[in-house]
């Protein structure tokens, strides 16, 4: 057993089938996002907090999808390299409904938008800088604000959404990853390659040698085999829109870079969210962004 489970909080109180594959076209920018490189961005200081997770138990195997009242949304970022942004919301959303019993779904086109400072939209970003964003003044429901697939207007609305107190990153280590999804959904950095574009089902034959990160997915689950891991390009790609990936690697940050870059947030909460911030120039509220 790992015994580091979290490291860099920010803001928080406490803490087997066989393969197949079939030809699909991916849309431009779904496939390698320029500009989502996570070595070139900043996440900040570690603060160094741990948590020992040797006492606890680990379940055999986990999937959220299969929780009766959880319903994880789906979605598809079309031909905008938003991914990030995807994994990030859904996962807080995911987190809010294991927590309270009602789902929700978030807006990406808020943050899309709005979060014009440290992020670049479709041109990619981080998960960490999306969870600054939501801790920072929050994020509407889809049905307030919702999603064209392309950077517009940064339109005015007040309506309800939700706020996180902080976010986390887990330990680069299976054990700790696997206890992390165990409590939820965990938004990840991966190493997307040709592999991915052909994908249907089973699990994925990836190369060792994975390049860099380009794509955040969600992390739902694991078996004793595979991590089963949540896309963002519509339920007609994969296994209804996720896909399973080798749990053993011999990379240290394991198969596709997935123990790399694993991200939490934190207690998520209701709250009134106007979506014109400072981090909404007045330009973007009346020119359209590129």
């Amino acid at each position: 057993m790992a015994n580091v489970l979290l490291s860099g909080l920010r803001g928080a109180k406490q803490l087997g089938q066989n393969f197949r594959s079939a030809c699909r076209s991916l849309s431009s920018g779904q496939l390698v996002e320029p500009g989502y490189v996570f070595g070139r961005k900043c996440f900040g200081p570690d603060y160094g907090v741990t948590t020992s997770v040797g006492q606890y138990g680990l379940p055999k195997s986990v999937d959220w999808r299969k929780v009766p009242w959880l319903k994880i949304p789906v979605k598809d970022q079309r031909g905008c390299g938003n991914c990030y942004i995807q994994a990030s919301l859904v996962g807080i959303g995911s987190l809010h409904s294991i927590i309270t019993g009602i789902n929700v779904e978030l807006s990406s086109q808020h943050v899309l938008d709005a979060n014009t400072i440290t992020n670049s939209g479709c041109m990619g970003g981080t998960i960490p800088k999306v969870f600054d964003f939501v801790m920072r003044g929050g994020v509407v429901l889809e049905s307030a604000y919702p999603y064209t697939g392309k950077r517009g207007f940064c339109q005015d609305i007040k309506a309800k959404g939700l706020t996180i107190e902080g976010w986390a990153q887990v330990a680069p280590a299976e054990e700790a990853l696997m206890y992390a999804v165990a409590h939820q959904p965990v938004a990840v950095g991966v190493a997307a390659g040709i592999e991915f574009e052909n994908y249907q089902y089973g699990v994925m034959n990836v190369p060792v040698d994975h390049g860099i990160l380009n794509h955040a997915m969600l992390l739902i689950g694991y078996n004793a085999t595979s991590w089963l891991l949540l896309n963002s390009w519509s339920e007609a790609w994969g296994i209804k829109g996720a896909c399973r990936i080798l749990r053993k690697s011999p990379n240290s940050d394991g198969s596709i870079g997935i123990l790399s870059r694993a991200y939490l947030p934190l207690n998520p909460s209701f709250t009134t969210v106007r979506t014109r911030t400072e981090s909404c120039p007045c330009y973007w509220s009346r020119t359209k962004s590129p």
